[in-house]
């Protein structure tokens, strides 16, 4: 009755507008509880999508833009309601019931969500793009809390969720968001190899080597030389240290060949760009090498001239370092 008479009388005094926004959330929990009661998915669905229309009007009714974050819940309440109709409809079949459906429509109920807001302006696209993103995921998370973690499709729904938050970040400028988006999309790519049974390493290190290479070079865009560095090294670290790992582990001079090769590249590199980070790292990460896959050979020379050939190369650093301090002051 009260809605009624809110909807009838436009004009009301604004000390009765609090009496309004009770009116309407009891007018919605007894109604969604009439059909919850019901029993039937499908009835529920249909109310909890029929409610959700009804609050996108009453926001404008209202000129209350975030009266559409509960259309946007009753939304996802209709499309878990007619999830559930269709578990029911396929169990009543004898078929066993399909995860699968439900991340598909999980994800495709997010698409339709983030597609109206570009029906919409301000506050109310916002809140649309940002409902949209979690379809996606529900789905990504109904593959994984299911058995059909060997599936596609619920990576793609994950996918499919970073693609979005990615169009969301770059529609409102978002850097952190890009990068979450990222995140997200490497993800679902690492989770695609599982799918695969790929049980290389180097199929799992090297996307997130090149991520943290893209988010170095982004950084570096952005004048942000701390970042820039922090995520060159870590860059560095999942490209070579992966394969020093392996080549420990199993005595393999294969991978020793391909950490020398990695190794000799960073230096090029660094070289090349005068990036003193990539270039130290190179020599490093090739002398370890080096010594690593010499260690037989090593072991035969007596010990007295290794520590002679440490020694005069400690000397030569000292005597280097010594010169270009000198060098300096002058």
């Amino acid at each position: 009755m009260l809605v009624l008479i809110r909807v009838f009388v436009s004009q009301w005094e604004s000390k009765t507008k609090l009496l309004t926004y009770i009116a309407y959330l009891l007018a919605f929990l007894i109604s969604f509880g009439q059909f919850v009661t019901c029993g039937d998915s499908l009835t529920l669905s249909l109310a909890a999508f029929g409610l959700s229309l009804v609050a996108v009007g009453l926001s404008y009714l209202e000129d209350q833009e975030y009266l559409v974050v509960p259309s946007i819940v009753l939304f996802y309440i209709s499309v878990a309601s007619f999830v559930s109709y269709a578990v029911i409809i396929s169990i009543g079949s004898l078929d066993l019931y399909d995860p699968l459906f439900s991340v598909v429509f999980w994800a495709l109920a997010g698409l339709v969500l983030f597609g109206l807001s570009y029906l919409f302006k301000n506050t109310r696209s916002k809140c649309f793009a940002y409902g949209g993103l979690v379809g996606p995921m529900i789905g990504a998370l109904v593959g994984l809390a299911s058995d059909i973690t060997q599936s596609v499709l619920p990576v793609i729904s994950l996918c499919v969720g970073g693609l979005l938050c990615l169009g969301q970040s770059f529609r409102i400028r978002f850097d952190i968001g890009k990068y979450i988006s990222g995140g997200i999309i490497l993800t679902s790519i690492l989770w695609f190899f599982h799918t695969q049974w790929i049980t290389q390493a180097q199929c799992y290190t090297l996307p997130i080597a090149a991520y943290f290479s893209l988010l170095a070079y982004l950084r570096h865009r952005k004048n942000d030389s701390l970042a820039k560095d922090i995520f060159i090294v870590l860059g560095l670290i999942f490209l070579t240290l992966p394969t020093f790992i392996q080549s420990i582990a199993f005595n393999d001079p294969l991978y020793g060949l391909i950490l020398g090769i990695e190794s000799l590249g960073l230096v090029i590199a660094g070289i090349a760009a005068s990036h003193k980070i990539t270039l130290r790292f190179g020599i490093v990460a090739l002398v370890i090498d080096v010594l690593y896959q010499s260690r037989e050979f090593i072991a035969e020379i007596p010990k007295w001239l290794i520590i002679g050939l440490v020694g005069l190369a400690i000397m030569i650093g000292a005597t280097y370092l010594l010169h270009k301090s000198n060098k300096g002051r002058q």
